[in-house]
């Protein structure tokens, strides 16, 4: 379960004057009598086009006094290809547990004018095989290309106002986008757009009695994919929030401050009860009463991910610890839970921290809104490390690199004479620099005989996240999956390689992050070399595996992030035949750089050396930033391009 759902049940209901006034949304309507919308020029090529989007969340007190919220989503899609048919041909129904329908329906406009309406009585059920889940969809027969679907949802919910986010950008161009926040006239909604968002207004002529905010754009862009640049995160979006109600005076309803001290007691202080149980499960760790806060921190990370599971299932009880204990699994809450239990009878510093995945929503320090607590982590001050309680495979350490390179809400602990709580802090992620992932790779061949039935002997070390693709996973592998993976770290050079040996080292569950997985490999292949003549054609590029290019006509608009920083050493090393000399081995030779600062942060630069009938290549290319600013795109450019260069380097080897 996500932090911020678990956040929710910590918060007291909010009450609020109870004048009541009609969901102004429950009369809205589609047109009666629909025309196909004509597509402008511009998109007539586009396989898909949102004619019109429009939603309206509508707050207010419902026929029993409750608040509430109902939200309207209304949209036309143009259907021009048969991608669009395929991915249009199921309306799928969403409906959250503890939400109700008001009115879902769907109807076709055929290109000759002809409109075939659906209503829940039209409506089909689906069940995902592995999961378990159904799901409700109307089935739209006979889409062609030129028509044009339509749907209308109300949907009545329990109020989300404490910060929800909306993204209003997709592969799809859309043409009149709307979005309404309708409220109380005494109810003020706050907001915050990103990227190119153009911002709300105050609406003074839709309603009399009631308060509205709203954004009308014309048309909003389909998103162009970049590489090495997240696509969800760089949608226009916006996030709102309920702010201040002037019947009142109250303000702030989203207040870190107000929610740190519930959070610390509820995922830190160990009920009376459960801490019996908590001691039963520390003691099945292995760990040394002398070790380091952080050694004992890894012993009770490794126990507890394997012995017991995250599973996020709509299951009671799934927090509890009693629960847990029994059944080996809980849900995130209850297993952060336990870990917070145990490292307080280890006496082991720690804070709770909340923060979101950097991929689709980055957390934003400068406004408060729950929607930005989603992931909850453990952060130990004492050795500056992050424990992901969520996750079996992302360890100590190494914190999966979606958390990092982002901010995040800190839970401090106060003690105020005898009485702890928590205080809010927001801080940093910080990510790790190129030295804690890195890729070294040493290839030896020996010429002295000839260029003929050539073997080639491969040493691999990969620590960090290169590691963190295969290493802690080993333990789980069957024969077949061992066998793919292990050739895996050898076939990236080339698919055409004939593995003769291959032997791994540091593959326990417990070695990652802390031993590097090791690859001693064998292999032979005539891929890399070429007779011409007297000469020998050596394809030495070839050697460190296929490499990104960046090549594109069209101007760079999106700013570089990846994933994290990592660091690639390579050293090949073979043996000349007597009399045999490299012809050009210079051409082996490049140096590209990015300086920010005065200061080298990324560079590719290999270096060819030649000691009596030994040649040496030895390259290493680094990236020690994450993020790369649009105006500075070519210096990264370049050194990406750098390594796929030297995929293209050839040694001409001739007799003297």
């Amino acid at each position: 379960m996500k932090a911020r759902l678990i956040l929710l049940l910590f918060l007291p209901v909010l009450s609020f004057a109870q004048e009541r006034a009609p969901f102004y949304v429950k009369d809205y309507d589609w047109e009666a009598e629909p025309k196909i919308m004509e597509v402008p020029a511009h998109l007539a090529e586009e396989p898909e086009v949102i004619m019109k989007e429009h939603y309206v969340c509508e707050f207010g007190f419902d026929e029993s006094g409750n608040f509430s919220e109902i939200r309207l989503s209304h949209r036309i899609t143009h259907i021009n290809s048969d991608e669009a048919i395929e991915d249009n041909n199921k309306v799928y129904l969403y409906v959250a547990s503890g939400n109700s329908i008001i009115e879902q329906k769907a109807r076709v406009i055929k290109a000759n004018g002809k409109v075939v309406v659906m209503d829940r009585s039209s409506v089909k059920v689906s069940k995902d095989e592995q999961t378990g889940r159904s799901y409700e969809y109307f089935a739209i027969e006979d889409l062609e290309i030129g028509d044009q679907v339509e749907t209308l949802n109300k949907l009545n919910y329990d109020p989300v106002y404490r910060g929800t986010i909306r993204y209003i950008q997709s592969s799809v161009p859309k043409l009149n986008y709307t979005f309404k926040i309708v409220s109380p006239v005494y109810l003020v909604f706050d907001y915050k757009g990103y990227n190119n968002f153009p911002g709300f207004e105050l609406d003074t002529m839709s309603y009399d009695d009631k308060r509205c905010l709203a954004v009308e754009i014309p048309e909003v862009p389909k998103f162009k994919s970049e590489p090495s640049a997240y696509r969800i995160a760089n949608y226009m979006k916006f996030t709102y929030k309920l702010e201040a109600n002037t019947s009142t005076g109250v303000k702030n309803f989203v207040s870190y401050g107000d929610v740190s001290g519930r959070l610390f007691t509820n995922y830190t202080q160990t009920e009376k009860n459960d801490l019996k149980l908590v001691k039963k499960i520390l003691k099945g760790v292995d760990y040394d009463k002398n070790a380091s806060d952080e050694e004992k921190a890894r012993a009770v990370e490794l126990y507890i991910k394997d012995k017991y599971a995250v599973a996020d299932l709509n299951i009671d009880g799934m927090s509890e610890i009693d629960f847990i204990y029994e059944n080996k699994f809980g849900n995130s809450y209850g297993i952060t839970k336990l870990y917070a239990g145990i490292f307080n009878l280890l006496e082991i510093p720690y804070e709770i921290a909340f923060t979101t995945d950097r991929t689709e929503n980055r957390f934003d320090p400068e406004f408060e809104a729950y929607c930005f607590l989603e992931e909850v982590l453990i952060y130990f001050p004492g050795f500056d490390k992050y424990l992901e309680t969520s996750s079996k495979y992302d360890v100590i350490g190494y914190l999966s690199p979606r958390f990092t390179y982002n901010n995040c809400l800190y839970v401090e602990e106060l003690d105020l004479a005898g009485q702890k709580t928590g205080v809010p802090r927001i801080g940093d992620i910080p990510f790790l620099k190129s030295d804690k992932t890195v890729d070294d790779m040493k290839i030896e061949l020996d010429l002295s005989e000839g260029f003929t039935d050539l073997e080639y002997k491969l040493h691999k070390e990969m620590t960090g996240y290169y590691a963190g693709a295969t290493q802690p996973y080993y333990t789980f592998f069957d024969e077949e999956d061992l066998k793919n993976v292990n050739e895996s770290h050898v076939k990236y050079i080339s698919e055409t390689i004939d593995i003769e040996s291959i032997e791994t080292q540091n593959t326990e569950w417990g070695d990652y992050g802390v031993k590097p997985l090791i690859v001693d490999a064998t292999f032979t292949t005539d891929e890399f070399f070429e007779q011409a003549g007297n000469k020998y054609l050596f394809k030495v590029g070839l050697l460190i595996g296929p490499q990104m290019e960046l090549y594109s006509e069209e101007k760079r608009t999106l700013p570089v992030e990846e994933d994290y920083c990592r660091k690639y050493h390579r050293t090949i090393t073979f043996t000349l035949p007597e009399g045999y000399i490299v012809g050009n081995l210079k051409e082996a030779e490049i140096y590209k750089k990015y300086i920010k600062d005065g200061v080298e942060i990324m560079a590719f630069k290999s270096v060819a050396t030649q000691n009596g009938n030994t040649v040496t290549i030895d390259i290493v290319e680094y990236y020690d930033e994450l993020y790369v600013p649009v105006e500075h795109y070519e210096q990264y450019r370049e050194v990406i391009n750098a390594a796929a260069d030297f995929n293209k380097v050839v040694l001409v080897i001739e007799q003297r």
